[in-house]
């Protein structure tokens, strides 16, 4: 009997040890992810630039920096999606690492469906990242009915969040987003900056815990 329950004490840490690494593996592919993203901000807002620069002097008639311009353009997007495409691959390492741990480790159902939907929150997030650059290929086409938008990255520190629609999707500062599950709010986050295609917001009431990367969240009405 001792030796029987040393055995499942043994198993029970070891099976404890693998979680922790899960746990820290899973907080890597988030902070890299993280850097990415704030790297792919500064890289629109070159990008914005270069377009603006490139209109005022498509107005100017002066046709070499107009070419010059939109060639460096070009260059910021593509840079800013091979960036993307290496935080792709990462995470599709992690997924498939993330998926044999869990048929190791065999966690409560509770536990597996929270880890597998939190996978799916950041896949969600980096696919609408390689969907065409919004700067581009969506401008002037947001939904100002109902401006809802996702969870790109948070900082706890601060407690703000970045997300991933801006001004010229009809938000706007002071604006009140909400966090809902099962018909009931778990968290508010007021704008507090709004750019072009992204957005800065703070939580002003709820669970900052309930948010995370590919939360999507809805006006509060």
């Amino acid at each position: 009997m001792r030796m029987a329950r040393e055995a499942m004490e043994r198993e029970k840490l070891q099976l404890s040890n693998e979680l922790a690494e899960t746990k820290k593996e899973l907080d890597r592919v988030r902070s890299l992810y993280a850097d990415k993203l704030i790297e792919q901000s500064r890289l629109m807002d070159r990008l914005l630039d270069q377009e603006l620069a490139a209109e005022n002097l498509l107005q100017g008639g002066e046709e070499h920096e107009i070419e010059k311009r939109f060639s460096e353009a070009m260059q910021v997007m593509a840079l800013v999606r091979r960036r993307i495409l290496e935080v792709e691959a990462e995470f599709s390492l992690f997924e498939r690492f993330m998926a044999a741990a869990l048929d190791g480790l065999q966690p409560s159902d509770a536990m597996r469906h929270e880890v597998e939907q939190r996978v799916v929150s950041l896949r969600r997030v980096i696919e609408s990242s390689l969907n065409p650059l919004s700067l581009v290929a969506g401008r002037g086409n947001g939904d100002a009915e109902q401006p809802g938008c996702m969870v790109l990255s948070l900082d706890e520190e601060t407690q703000s969040v970045y997300l991933n629609r801006g001004f010229q999707h009809g938000l706007r500062s002071g604006m009140v987003f909400v966090l809902e599950r099962a018909g009931k709010t778990l968290a508010e986050v007021r704008l507090v900056e709004c750019r072009p295609d992204t957005s800065a917001a703070i939580l002003s009431q709820g669970n900052w815990a309930a948010l995370m990367p590919g939360a999507e969240l809805k006006v509060k009405r």
